[in-house]
């Protein structure tokens, strides 16, 4: 009876440890999880603040296809969430670098027969670029015109847009721009002034930011 008893508590004992393995596992997971939406609600006010600086706000007709191809959804966490990611991977359109979540994005693009030229990283003191998670993709095909984009490089970028637009969930898109309008998962389509440039209102290419 009493080696029975000895068995039968060990056996207890042994779960309650499991149970608290198990809790402390849960516990970490949850840190993290809260983290990662600390990260996202800041990205998101850094986003809406770059949008009232510049003028946005009004709700716009925006660039919008159900007809865009669909693109490789890039990794997630297994509860769904976006991995943090840094600029760790080289950008194949200069010589900086870029997030694997960006690289996927660019890569999928051009599969998908956006091919016109693309400049990713960049040195500034500000915003997603020097962070490796911007694009710029030019409506020309060859380079960044100094004009607003017409004809076939406008529908060029109409559909870019659209197609960043309909695979925002899929390439974790946390903005984009496009001919004085901005896209944000939250608002939609909205105004956007720039500074007053061609390049600052976004009318010779489509601006890509992922999370």
């Amino acid at each position: 009876m009493a080696l029975l008893d000895a068995r039968t508590l060990s056996r207890y004992r042994a779960d309650i440890e499991l149970a608290q393995r198990a809790k402390q596992a849960i516990d970490l997971e949850v840190k993290e999880q809260q983290k990662q939406v600390t990260v996202l609600a800041g990205k998101k006010k850094e986003a809406e603040a770059a949008l009232a600086s510049v003028g946005g706000g009004a709700v716009s007709g925006g660039f919008l296809s159900v007809n865009s191809p669909l693109a490789k959804a890039a990794p997630r966490n297994s509860d769904g969430s976006w991995p943090k990611e840094s600029c760790t991977v080289d950008d194949p359109t200069t010589s900086g670098c870029i997030t694997p979540r960006l690289l996927n994005a660019y890569q999928q693009a051009r599969k998908a027969g956006f091919t016109h030229y693309t400049s990713c990283f960049s040195k500034r003191s500000s915003g997603e670029h020097p962070l490796g998670r911007a694009c710029d993709f030019s409506a020309n095909a060859s380079t960044f015109k100094n004009s607003p984009a017409t004809g076939s490089d406008k529908a060029y970028g109409n559909s870019l847009a659209a197609y960043f637009v309909r695979n925002a969930d899929r390439l974790g898109v946390m903005y984009v721009i496009w001919f004085r309008q901005i896209w944000l998962p939250n608002t939609g389509w909205r105004s956007y002034s720039g500074s007053g440039s061609v390049a600052a209102r976004h009318e010779n290419h489509v601006h890509l930011s992922v999370l």
